[in-house]
């Protein structure tokens, strides 16, 4: 990876993006309106017009265009424009607005600019799949099983981030570190390689649950114990299978155990607070706002 903590600058980046997700104004959402292209991914597929209807003008140099062969007018399928020869010569690369759009992989012809931008970008996370189209998630199995272990890897991001070893940790994305923040953030090239991504995730998941749970004391000291069979075994936020969170003063229980409690339940630390501050008042929870 780049310079030591470069990282971090780079969570901040992200943290901004999720920042927008209420909004339609993310990166990578931005139309083309001028002769150069945007610093972010067009993500709306253009809509072809006939030459004649275009200024007849390439969209990079400006060379009037016709039917003739020295001036032959070339279509760009990402910018929806046309081209000389000398700005596109039929190279071809998989456009961002159709992967998510109908996830369309195939490639299509581009213009040279076109294809610099988009092979230059190829791993920038500009693409917020939740926000851009979450029916991607039903069209991809692999996409839809990224999406929940990329919640579970969130949650232990927040071990990784603050180890002493988090650089080294971090390093095991492979450059991506957005894969730890907002689960729907992803690059042009996580979404044309999901197969590959998904072992990729397994593989580091496991390696991160090893350092936290077993390696690391720094990491196994922030985990918890579960104050209703009082066990001495260290449980952690991420571990959703078999733990459970109070939802008021986010204390973690093992998940069998606080089945076992039912609608009686009260949960000790919600209790302390309230012998301890009086003014505050924890509702009881009831069985019934427990999920399995």
């Amino acid at each position: 990876m780049g310079e030591t903590g470069n990282w971090k600058s780079k969570f901040r980046l992200f943290q901004d993006y999720q920042g927008t997700e209420t909004s339609r104004k993310f990166p990578g959402s931005f139309k083309l309106n001028s002769n150069s292209l945007p610093s972010n991914f067009i993500l709306e597929i253009p809509e072809k017009i006939p030459l004649n209807k275009s200024n007849n003008q390439c969209g990079d140099c400006g060379v009037t265009l016709s039917t003739g062969i020295l001036k032959r007018a070339l279509y760009c399928n990402y910018t929806g424009k046309y081209y000389c020869i000398g700005c596109h010569r039929n190279q071809t690369c998989i456009i961002p607005a159709r992967v998510v759009t109908n996830y369309d992989k195939r490639e299509y012809t581009v213009a040279t600019s076109s294809l610099t931008h988009i092979e230059k970008n190829f791993c920038q996370p500009w693409i917020n799949v939740g926000i851009v189209n979450p029916g991607l998630y039903e069209l991809d199995r692999n996409l839809d099983k990224i999406r929940k272990l990329r919640g579970q890897l969130s949650l232990i991001g927040e071990f990784v981030k603050t180890c002493r070893n988090a650089d080294r940790l971090i390093e095991k994305l492979a450059g991506r570190e957005h894969l730890l923040e907002s689960i729907h953030v992803y690059s042009l090239k996580d979404l044309s390689e999901t197969k590959k991504l998904l072992e990729n995730l397994y593989h580091v998941m496991g390696t991160y649950i090893s350092h936290v749970t077993k390696s690391c004391e720094t990491c196994r000291g922030k985990g918890n114990f579960c104050e209703i069979c009082e066990s001495k075994e260290l449980i952690f936020s991420f571990q959703l299978n078999s733990t459970w969170k109070c939802p008021n003063c986010k204390a973690l229980f093992h998940r069998e155990c606080r089945q076992v409690q039912g609608g009686n339940f009260t949960c000790p630390k919600c209790q302390r607070i309230s012998e301890i501050h009086p003014e505050t008042s924890f509702r009881k929870l009831s069985f019934g706002s427990f999920k399995m």
